[in-house]
Parts: C-alpha cells; structure tokens; sequence
C-alpha cells in the first residue's frame, strides 16, 4: 500500500499547533490514478490537497499517531512557499520553536 507523509501546514500544526492553513499537501510512494481513485480525490488544480511524489523514504520523518509527517526543514520549506501570509509568520514560529534556528 501507498505510503503517506504530511507536509506544509497540516504537519505544523501536528508538530506544534499555531496554524492550520486551507490546503493539505502530503507525499505519497504512489500518485498514481488508482491512488487518487483510493483516496477519492478529484483533479482539482485549486483544491484544497496536493499530492506530492515522495522522493524517498526521507520525506517519511516521523509517525504522530495515525499520521506520519515530514521532516521538519520541508515543513518549513514548504509554508514559506504558501502565498498566505499567515503561513509565512506561521513558517517563523516553526523555525523557532521546532527546528530551534
């Protein structure tokens, strides 16, 4: 089966809770139609989750329950690259007090 890892806001927020933000995007082994068909997700360019074609097992940090997250410096990468605003205040607050720069 596919494996998942979130990313960008949704892993933030399970990392540190201070901002949620309206889109998921998650790293999958597998993007493929069949998996989409799984997830029941709809082509969407605006939609609000974006799935991402895992580049190794490096995106597959850490397991917080049910979930499993990716690494803490992609988290952030990936709010700074939002064109929200609040995700990039929310990308400092990350920096500080996760990753600790």
């Amino acid at each position: 089966p596919p494996r998942f890892a979130l990313t960008g806001a949704p892993a933030a927020n399970a990392l540190h809770p201070y901002y949620r933000g309206p889109q998921t995007p998650l790293f999958a082994t597998d993007t493929s139609p069949e998996t989409r068909r799984l997830l029941r997700l709809l082509p969407d360019r605006d939609g609000p989750i974006t799935l991402l074609k895992a580049f190794g097992d490096l995106v597959f940090w850490r397991e917080l329950g049910s979930l499993t997250v990716a690494p803490p410096w992609l988290v952030y990468a990936e709010l700074l690259q939002s064109a929200d605003p609040r995700a990039h205040e929310a990308a400092e607050e990350f920096r500080r007090e996760v990753i600790g720069h």
